[in-house]
């Protein structure tokens, strides 16, 4: 089965068996998640936990079968999204025992909010009293939601120079540091995807030539990684670039 079998107490809520699977799904043992009291509730995303938890006590006093969705941080920190599908078993009328299997359905929900993010901004560009920064700026923070540890910039080029367009999070100083620089060979990501007209991507700005001198601009704000994307119209002349920043 590809998810994480388990089993608890509908009293006390501690957890009595979980499947292997929880090292693939999650990160962690299942010596480490039974062994550590509230492990569930202190690995549910906090956004998520206080509904997640109340919900599930709810519906556990209730006799009721249910199943919800959450989010929860794995071993190295990062984000799942989680469908949990739970049973009840009781006796003499009171519910004894919980027994679910928990599914990793995070692609599937960044799938779904993409579509919602793409037809929101078709809907907003439709108007023709909305500015294309507008626009922009939607689109850039509706990334950021999805995928939270991207910081989403564009860059408007014009006569081989880059200009700010949209950004939500970028340190202001570091988008006034590159207001108006050319394009070019070791001019950063963006600057070489706008000059070359391909993807750039760079792991490591500290270490990556393609970075040159522009590297302090973007160390000195705690940007470690970003890749750019060149935005083009048919007849291959260089717009804008899609530049995703990392920390």
């Amino acid at each position: 089965i590809e998810g994480i079998v388990w089993e608890g107490n509908a009293q006390t809520f501690e957890m009595t068996f979980v499947s292997p699977q929880v090292r693939e799904v999650l990160g962690f043992s299942p010596d480490e998640y039974l062994n550590k009291p509230f492990f569930w509730e202190n690995h549910i995303h906090p956004d998520d936990r206080q509904k997640s938890v109340n919900y599930c006590r709810t519906q556990t006093r209730l006799c009721k079968n249910y199943s919800f969705d959450y989010r929860m941080i794995r071993a190295d920190g990062s984000i799942v999204w989680i469908k949990d599908v739970v049973s009840i078993i009781s006796e003499d009328g009171k519910p004894k025992w919980l027994r679910g299997i928990m599914v990793d359905i995070t692609e599937t929900k960044r799938l779904a909010d993409l579509e919602r993010l793409e037809k929101e901004v078709l809907e907003l560009n439709s108007q023709k009293c909305v500015p294309v920064e507008k626009v922009l700026l939607e689109y850039a923070k509706g990334i950021q939601n999805i995928f939270p540890d991207m910081i989403c910039s564009v860059l408007r080029i014009s006569n081989n120079r880059m200009y700010n367009w949209a950004s939500s999070s970028l340190p202001r100083a570091y988008e006034d540091s590159i207001e108006g620089r050319p394009i070019g060979e070791n001019t950063g990501s963006c600057g070489v995807a706008a000059y070359l007209k391909e993807s750039v991507i760079v792991s490591d700005i500290a270490t990556d030539p393609r970075w040159g001198v522009f590297k302090h601009l973007a160390l000195d704000h705690g940007l470690k990684a970003c890749w750019s994307e060149p935005v083009m119209l048919s007849n291959g002349t260089v717009i804008a670039t899609v530049g995703i920043y990392y920390n």
